[in-house]
């Protein structure tokens, strides 16, 4: 027993209690019979024994927050895959009409650079001596007719043709070694290319160091025209009229290599490309 006075604790079940004693004698207490309810009481009981829940709107916000994390993120992928700015347009396309299609257009002073004119052998090695020496005499006779053939005051264009093309020659010769050899020659000796009478007198020299590499005998560069032919008729040479090769031959045998001027000096490591 509880002494006198003593407060009870009011927990939930004594207050279910309560509220229903309470609803009971507030329905039946009207004085004219009819059931009436006190919404005071009612409400007043009602709030103590509601339980204390979490807000309602808490869910929705979460949801609400997820939604809008996904729509910014969607949005900054669009951003980046669709809309991010690219590079400026090339002129054809921002100006169409100031470009001129009619010729094509070439940027000057473009040339083949060191490292393919002086690049590694391509060929491999020619095992079989026959096909090699056949090889060899019949790249003489074309090596010296172009030089014969390549013109007396030649442009900076050609000079520059001559040049690339005698480095390339020696990196394509279908004989691997004897191109690795070749490649040497004009590292010490570059191509002589600034007129007809140099470039003859350059292919006649480097004729020679290949002969004296090889233990064959030197070759006389005043008979050059007798040996190899340049194929060319009076018509080229001032209208005099077609002439046979034989009357070549010994017209060159008479002025040596059939052009005039001093005689081509021949140095190492000259200043020229190569």
């Amino acid at each position: 027993m509880r002494p006198w006075g003593t407060r009870i604790p009011f927990s939930t079940k004594n207050k279910l209690s309560f509220a229903k004693t309470t609803i009971f004698k507030t329905f039946f207490s009207s004085s004219s019979g009819i059931p009436r309810l006190r919404s005071q009481v009612l409400t007043r009981s009602l709030g103590d024994i509601a339980p204390r829940h979490q807000p309602a709107n808490m869910a929705s916000r979460q949801i609400t927050r997820r939604i809008i994390s996904s729509a910014a993120i969607a949005l900054c992928l669009v951003f980046f895959l669709f809309i991010r700015p690219q590079g400026p347009p090339s002129p054809a396309i921002r100006a169409p009409g100031h470009i001129d299609h009619s010729a094509p257009v070439t940027a000057p002073g473009i040339s083949i650079q060191d490292s393919t004119l002086k690049g590694e052998v391509v060929m491999p090695k020619l095992g079989n001596e026959t096909v090699k020496a056949e090889l060899g005499r019949a790249t003489w006779k074309y090596f010296h007719t172009v030089m014969a053939r390549y013109p007396e005051t030649p442009t900076e264009d050609q000079q520059e043709a001559l040049r690339s093309y005698i480095y390339l020659f020696a990196r394509l010769y279908p004989c691997g070694e004897c191109a690795s050899h070749f490649q040497q020659h004009l590292s010490k000796y570059p191509p002589q290319v600034s007129s007809r009478n140099a470039a003859a007198g350059w292919a006649c020299f480097i004729h020679n160091e290949v002969n004296a590499m090889l233990d064959k005998p030197e070759f006389d560069c005043a008979n050059l025209g007798e040996f190899y032919d340049c194929g060319c008729n009076g018509d080229e040479e001032g209208g005099k009229g077609k002439q046979g090769s034989a009357t070549s031959r010994s017209d060159a045998g008479k002025d040596g290599t059939r052009h005039d001027g001093p005689a081509v000096e021949i140095s190492k490591e000259e200043t020229t490309r190569g």
